[in-house]
């Protein structure tokens, strides 16, 4: 197994962080900035391990975020390759979240 994995994104995470930077800007300026930094931070944790995140919902492995209540769904694409396919926040709908991730795979 590799030391580390390569980490990719789905073209709609950048929709996902757009929303959920509009959302804290709103509430509070410069939080959006720092949603962004820290939801990206905790994506990049899933280079260091593919054996440390087991959780699994709706068929995706699920990261939750460590400052923000957002899960981060991935699965792998390849032994090496993680690809992030939604950031989501956690108190939305379950079912909205399922659509979600259903078009994304």
């Amino acid at each position: 197994m590799p030391e580390s994995l390569v980490l990719k994104f789905h073209e709609d995470v950048a929709d996902d962080l757009e929303s959920g930077y509009q959302f804290y800007e709103e509430a509070d300026p410069g939080t959006g900035l720092y949603f962004e930094r820290s939801i990206l931070q905790d994506a990049y944790r899933l280079q260091a391990s593919k054996q440390s995140y087991r959780s699994r919902h709706f068929g995706f492995y699920r990261l939750l975020g460590s400052v923000f209540p957002f899960g981060i769904y991935y699965d792998f694409i390849e032994e090496s390759v993680v690809m992030v396919f939604a950031i989501l926040p956690m108190k939305a709908d379950p079912d909205w979240i399922k659509d979600q991730l259903g078009y994304r795979r």
